[in-house]
Protein backbone atom coordinates (compact mmCIF):
# COMPACT_ATOMS: atom_id res chain seq x y z
CA UNK A 1 0.00 0.00 0.00
CA UNK A 2 1.04 3.64 -0.72
CA UNK A 3 1.16 5.91 2.42
CA UNK A 4 1.43 9.56 2.53
CA UNK A 5 3.46 11.01 5.19
CA UNK A 6 3.67 14.70 6.18
CA UNK A 7 5.41 16.21 8.92
CA UNK A 8 5.32 18.59 11.72
CA UNK A 9 6.07 22.21 10.69
CA UNK A 10 3.70 24.82 12.04
CA UNK A 11 2.68 27.45 9.19
CA UNK A 12 4.96 25.88 6.99
CA UNK A 13 2.43 23.34 6.68
CA UNK A 14 1.32 25.91 3.42
CA UNK A 15 4.41 24.24 1.69
CA UNK A 16 2.48 20.71 1.98
CA UNK A 17 -0.38 22.38 0.28
CA UNK A 18 1.33 23.65 -2.12
CA UNK A 19 3.04 20.20 -3.72
CA UNK A 20 -0.35 18.61 -2.32
CA UNK A 21 -1.88 21.00 -4.79
CA UNK A 22 0.35 20.46 -7.59
CA UNK A 23 0.20 16.60 -7.28
CA UNK A 24 -3.51 16.99 -7.63
CA UNK A 25 -3.24 18.96 -10.95
CA UNK A 26 -0.71 15.63 -12.23
CA UNK A 27 -2.97 14.20 -15.49
CA UNK A 28 -3.47 11.05 -14.34
CA UNK A 29 -4.84 11.61 -10.54
CA UNK A 30 -7.82 14.11 -12.01
CA UNK A 31 -10.95 13.31 -11.20
CA UNK A 32 -9.78 10.40 -9.48
CA UNK A 33 -9.92 9.44 -5.66
CA UNK A 34 -7.59 9.44 -3.09
CA UNK A 35 -3.94 7.51 -4.15
CA UNK A 36 -2.77 7.06 -0.85
CA UNK A 37 -4.14 4.41 1.15
CA UNK A 38 -2.25 5.38 4.73
CA UNK A 39 -2.17 8.68 5.37
CA UNK A 40 0.20 9.62 8.78
CA UNK A 41 0.20 13.12 10.11
CA UNK A 42 1.30 15.29 12.63
CA UNK A 43 1.13 18.95 13.61
CA UNK A 44 0.45 21.17 10.46
CA UNK A 45 0.75 17.81 8.77
CA UNK A 46 -2.12 16.14 10.93
CA UNK A 47 -4.37 18.91 9.86
CA UNK A 48 -3.48 18.75 6.12
CA UNK A 49 -3.27 14.65 6.15
CA UNK A 50 -6.72 14.67 7.79
CA UNK A 51 -8.30 16.87 4.92
CA UNK A 52 -6.77 15.08 2.59
CA UNK A 53 -8.62 12.01 3.67
CA UNK A 54 -11.98 13.44 4.40
CA UNK A 55 -12.30 14.29 0.88
CA UNK A 56 -10.91 10.71 -0.37
CA UNK A 57 -13.41 10.50 -2.96
CA UNK A 58 -11.80 13.48 -5.35
CA UNK A 59 -7.85 13.81 -4.91
CA UNK A 60 -8.01 16.67 -6.84
CA UNK A 61 -10.97 18.80 -5.13
CA UNK A 62 -9.77 17.72 -2.39
CA UNK A 63 -6.22 19.27 -2.82
CA UNK A 64 -7.42 22.67 -4.45
CA UNK A 65 -9.56 22.93 -1.31
CA UNK A 66 -6.51 22.80 1.52
CA UNK A 67 -4.27 25.47 -0.88
CA UNK A 68 -7.90 27.75 -0.75
CA UNK A 69 -7.61 27.11 2.74
CA UNK A 70 -3.99 28.34 3.21
CA UNK A 71 -4.21 30.75 0.49
CA UNK A 72 -6.58 32.76 2.44
CA UNK A 73 -5.41 32.13 6.04
CA UNK A 74 -4.77 35.19 7.93
CA UNK A 75 -3.82 35.55 11.64
CA UNK A 76 -7.45 36.62 12.94
CA UNK A 77 -8.59 32.89 11.40
CA UNK A 78 -5.87 30.98 13.70
CA UNK A 79 -6.20 33.23 16.92
CA UNK A 80 -7.90 35.57 18.74
CA UNK A 81 -5.78 38.87 18.12
CA UNK A 82 -7.49 41.99 19.73
CA UNK A 83 -6.12 43.79 22.31
CA UNK A 84 -8.12 42.45 25.25
CA UNK A 85 -7.12 38.63 24.71
CA UNK A 86 -3.42 39.75 24.00
CA UNK A 87 -3.31 41.43 27.24
CA UNK A 88 -4.76 38.90 28.76
CA UNK A 89 -2.69 35.56 27.64
CA UNK A 90 0.31 37.53 28.28
CA UNK A 91 -0.63 38.76 31.73
CA UNK A 92 -1.79 35.41 32.75
CA UNK A 93 1.85 33.66 31.37
CA UNK A 94 3.49 36.53 33.40
CA UNK A 95 1.41 35.81 36.56
CA UNK A 96 2.21 32.03 36.50
CA UNK A 97 5.68 32.67 36.46
CA UNK A 98 5.89 34.80 39.09
CA UNK A 99 3.97 33.22 41.39
CA UNK A 100 3.03 30.07 39.95
CA UNK A 101 5.89 27.87 42.55
CA UNK A 102 4.38 30.14 45.40
CA UNK A 103 0.48 29.40 44.48
CA UNK A 104 1.16 25.62 43.64
CA UNK A 105 -0.30 25.37 40.48
CA UNK A 106 -1.04 27.72 37.08
CA UNK A 107 -4.35 28.92 35.65
CA UNK A 108 -3.27 30.22 31.70
CA UNK A 109 -2.78 27.68 29.45
CA UNK A 110 -1.70 29.55 26.21
CA UNK A 111 -0.42 32.92 25.08
CA UNK A 112 -3.03 32.85 22.29
CA UNK A 113 -6.63 32.17 22.19
CA UNK A 114 -7.27 29.21 19.61
CA UNK A 115 -10.84 29.46 19.17
CA UNK A 116 -10.42 31.09 15.74
CA UNK A 117 -8.69 27.86 14.85
CA UNK A 118 -11.58 25.46 16.05
CA UNK A 119 -14.09 27.40 14.16
CA UNK A 120 -12.00 27.77 10.76
CA UNK A 121 -11.53 23.75 11.04
CA UNK A 122 -15.02 22.84 11.83
CA UNK A 123 -16.14 24.63 8.34
CA UNK A 124 -13.43 22.92 6.53
CA UNK A 125 -13.27 19.56 7.56
CA UNK A 126 -16.40 17.11 6.86
CA UNK A 127 -17.35 14.64 9.98
CA UNK A 128 -18.22 11.98 8.48
CA UNK A 129 -15.87 12.13 5.14
CA UNK A 130 -12.89 9.69 6.59
CA UNK A 131 -15.59 7.32 7.42
CA UNK A 132 -17.00 7.51 3.85
CA UNK A 133 -13.49 7.15 2.12
CA UNK A 134 -13.23 4.33 4.41
CA UNK A 135 -15.90 2.52 3.68
CA UNK A 136 -15.56 3.02 -0.30
CA UNK A 137 -12.14 1.07 -0.03
CA UNK A 138 -10.27 4.51 -0.85
CA UNK A 139 -8.67 4.96 2.40
CA UNK A 140 -7.21 1.88 4.61
CA UNK A 141 -6.42 4.00 7.83
CA UNK A 142 -5.40 7.64 8.76
CA UNK A 143 -2.92 8.07 11.83
CA UNK A 144 -2.79 11.60 13.74
CA UNK A 145 -0.24 11.64 16.28
CA UNK A 146 -0.26 13.65 19.51
CA UNK A 147 1.89 14.16 22.73
CA UNK A 148 0.35 12.76 25.82
CA UNK A 149 0.54 15.51 28.77
CA UNK A 150 -0.49 13.15 31.38
CA UNK A 151 1.99 10.35 30.69
CA UNK A 152 4.35 12.39 28.47
CA UNK A 153 3.89 9.23 25.48
CA UNK A 154 3.36 9.78 21.78
CA UNK A 155 0.12 9.10 21.18
CA UNK A 156 -0.95 8.35 17.91
CA UNK A 157 -5.03 8.49 17.30
CA UNK A 158 -5.72 5.87 14.32
CA UNK A 159 -9.30 5.84 12.27
CA UNK A 160 -9.04 3.16 9.91
CA UNK A 161 -10.63 -0.76 8.55
CA UNK A 162 -11.90 -2.98 10.77
CA UNK A 163 -8.92 -4.91 11.93
CA UNK A 164 -6.22 -2.54 11.24
CA UNK A 165 -2.80 -2.94 13.22
CA UNK A 166 -2.33 -2.04 17.01
CA UNK A 167 1.21 -1.57 18.94
CA UNK A 168 2.35 -0.67 22.06
CA UNK A 169 5.81 0.84 22.96
CA UNK A 170 7.44 2.36 25.42
CA UNK A 171 6.87 5.76 24.22
CA UNK A 172 4.63 5.31 21.54
CA UNK A 173 0.81 4.36 21.87
CA UNK A 174 -1.76 3.79 19.42
CA UNK A 175 -5.72 4.13 19.76
CA UNK A 176 -8.28 3.38 17.58
CA UNK A 177 -10.86 6.65 17.63
CA UNK A 178 -13.35 8.15 15.09
CA UNK A 179 -11.23 11.02 14.18
CA UNK A 180 -12.55 14.42 15.59
CA UNK A 181 -11.79 18.08 15.90
CA UNK A 182 -9.83 17.42 18.82
CA UNK A 183 -7.98 15.06 18.28
CA UNK A 184 -6.45 16.69 15.01
CA UNK A 185 -6.11 20.54 16.38
CA UNK A 186 -4.83 18.36 19.55
CA UNK A 187 -1.78 17.13 17.38
CA UNK A 188 -1.51 21.07 16.31
CA UNK A 189 -1.28 22.47 19.69
CA UNK A 190 1.84 23.80 19.53
CA UNK A 191 3.25 24.38 23.56
CA UNK A 192 2.85 27.75 25.34
CA UNK A 193 1.70 29.37 21.95
CA UNK A 194 -1.68 27.16 21.58
CA UNK A 195 -3.58 25.97 24.99
CA UNK A 196 -3.40 22.05 25.65
CA UNK A 197 -6.28 20.56 23.83
CA UNK A 198 -8.64 18.16 26.37
CA UNK A 199 -9.33 14.78 24.45
CA UNK A 200 -11.73 11.75 26.16
CA UNK A 201 -10.60 8.62 26.75
CA UNK A 202 -11.21 5.43 28.00
CA UNK A 203 -9.14 6.66 30.96
CA UNK A 204 -11.03 10.05 31.44
CA UNK A 205 -10.45 13.19 30.31
CA UNK A 206 -6.57 13.66 28.94
CA UNK A 207 -4.89 16.81 27.78
CA UNK A 208 -3.09 16.46 24.65
CA UNK A 209 -0.35 18.80 22.71
CA UNK A 210 1.42 18.91 19.59
CA UNK A 211 2.75 15.72 18.10
CA UNK A 212 6.03 17.15 16.63
CA UNK A 213 7.45 17.01 20.44
CA UNK A 214 8.03 13.62 20.06
CA UNK A 215 7.07 12.62 16.84
CA UNK A 216 8.20 15.20 14.16
CA UNK A 217 8.28 13.08 11.14
CA UNK A 218 5.45 10.31 11.58
CA UNK A 219 6.91 7.61 9.24
CA UNK A 220 6.37 4.48 12.18
CA UNK A 221 2.70 4.65 12.14
CA UNK A 222 2.47 4.93 8.35
CA UNK A 223 4.90 1.69 8.06
CA UNK A 224 2.92 -0.60 11.16
CA UNK A 225 0.08 0.34 9.28
CA UNK A 226 1.05 -1.72 6.33
CA UNK A 227 2.13 0.99 4.09
CA UNK A 228 4.99 -0.49 1.67
CA UNK A 229 5.83 2.85 -0.35
CA UNK A 230 5.82 6.29 1.27
CA UNK A 231 5.19 9.80 -0.09
CA UNK A 232 6.35 11.69 2.51
CA UNK A 233 6.60 16.05 2.16
CA UNK A 234 8.73 17.50 4.96
CA UNK A 235 9.14 20.82 4.73
CA UNK A 236 13.10 21.66 6.25
CA UNK A 237 15.18 23.81 4.24
CA UNK A 238 18.62 22.16 3.35
CA UNK A 239 19.34 25.50 2.03
CA UNK A 240 18.05 27.61 5.50
CA UNK A 241 19.92 25.04 7.32
CA UNK A 242 23.20 24.91 6.23
CA UNK A 243 23.24 28.86 6.17
CA UNK A 244 22.36 28.75 10.00
CA UNK A 245 25.52 26.63 9.99
CA UNK A 246 28.16 29.37 8.84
Amino acid sequence: MLGLVLTAGGARGAYQAGVLRRLGEIRALRESPLPFAIIAGASAGAINGSLIAAHGTRFDEATAEIARVWGGLQVDHVVRTDLRSLVRGAAGLARDFVLGGLLGRTVTTSFFDASPLYALFERVFPSHGIAEAIRRGHLYAIAVSATSYHSGRSVTFVQGRPGHPMWVKSRRLVLPVTLRTEHILASAAIPIVFPPVRVASESGELWFGDGGLRLVAPFSPAIRLGATRVFAVGIRSARAADALGE
